[in-house]
């Protein structure tokens, strides 16, 4: 294949005679693409000590980073990586982009919900429902806009299975702290230990959150 100034593809990339070329997620028409290549060019999947040209074919800045970080250790000095990015099709998932908007969309949500709450407590001058108000607003509204703003700013922590834990265990612990607080709160006293259920939840979903942060949010590179 020619390249848009007529020089061959193959050419382009540094192929030569007996150059050791690892292949990752490239298409299935390569061969055509380099053709022809030159004699003795040795093609793998896997990249090794022995490598002296990589070319990653991704879509994906995240699972490209690592990859990247992965050829350090792996890679002589003088051995060159060529990243193509291939043009996402309607059904690859952008997750990175989907947990920040999920929990910004639920922060909003939890926003509405407190202030209901507050315009309640000040037209009946009952405030018996306070601690409940400021979880939602707290744990429910800040919380959920500040996870949003940083998997936004920090797509790489969002595609973690740390990120899908935090989601689930915070949405699924948080509804239910709240009802349980407010039952206790009004006299029902056998929510008691579902109040301390469902906090436990809420806790171990931020825990994995703090983990997320401190193991994925790294400075650009």
């Amino acid at each position: 294949m020619t390249g848009y100034s007529g020089t061959p593809l193959a050419k382009k990339l540094g192929l030569k005679a007996r150059t050791a070329l690892a292949l990752v997620e490239a298409p299935k028409d390569y061969a055509s693409l380099i053709a022809p290549a030159p004699e003795g060019l040795r093609i793998g999947g896997r990249v090794e000590s022995t490598t002296d040209i990589v070319h990653v074919f991704s879509t994906r800045r995240p699972e490209l980073e690592r990859f990247l970080l992965s050829c350090r250790s792996k890679l002589k000095p003088e051995a060159a990586i060529w990243v193509s990015w291939r043009a996402r099709s309607s059904d690859i998932s952008t997750r990175e982009i989907t947990m920040a908007l999920r929990f910004i969309k639920i922060a909003v949500v939890y926003l509405l919900i407190g202030a209901l709450v507050g315009l309640g407590m000040g037209i009946s001058q009952q405030f018996t429902l306070a601690p409940v108000h400021a979880h939602l607003l707290l744990l429910g509204w800040a919380s959920f806009a500040l996870v949003g703003l940083v998997y936004h700013l920090y797509p790489a922590a969002a595609e973690t299975r740390l990120a899908s834990i935090h989601f689930w265990l915070h949405n699924l612990g948080l509804p239910a702290f709240m009802l349980a607080l407010g039952m206790l709160l009004t006299g029902h006293e056998g929510a008691g230990p579902f109040v301390a259920i469902s906090a436990i939840v809420v806790i171990l979903g931020l825990t994995s959150f703090v983990a997320n942060v401190l193991t994925n949010v790294k400075p650009a590179s």
